[in-house]
């Protein structure tokens, strides 16, 4: 429940800013990316670096079921990517995270 609160202040907050700016930011679509960095983040803190993430990690990155279509794979992270993408004032990290996730599923699906 705290991480659910933690991403929805989170998400409201980004999208107030982003709003400011003239950027419209939809608080559903970045809410699961969101929610899942400020868990990582906080589970991070109590262990070790685990490199890499898991099949489950990236569809939930993504905010999709398992065993989506690579073509909802793409569509996905390209609507996301729209909205986070460094040179739109987005977060790099936040990027490499769906970028990441990306790959490794559409690795996984070959």
């Amino acid at each position: 429940m705290t991480y659910f609160l933690i991403g929805l202040g989170s998400v409201i907050l980004l999208s107030l800013l982003s709003t400011r700016f003239g950027v419209i930011v939809s608080c559903f679509v970045l809410f699961p990316l969101v929610a899942y960095v400020v868990r990582r983040f906080t589970r991070a803190q109590h262990t070790p670096n685990r490199g890499s993430i898991t099949v489950e990690e990236a569809y939930e990155i993504l905010g999709l079921n398992l065993g989506a279509s690579v073509q909802e794979i793409r569509e996905t992270h390209r609507r996301l990517m729209v909205t986070i993408h460094p040179d739109k004032g987005g977060s790099t990290y936040l990027a490499t995270q769906l970028n990441q996730a990306k790959d490794l599923l559409l690795k996984s699906k070959k």
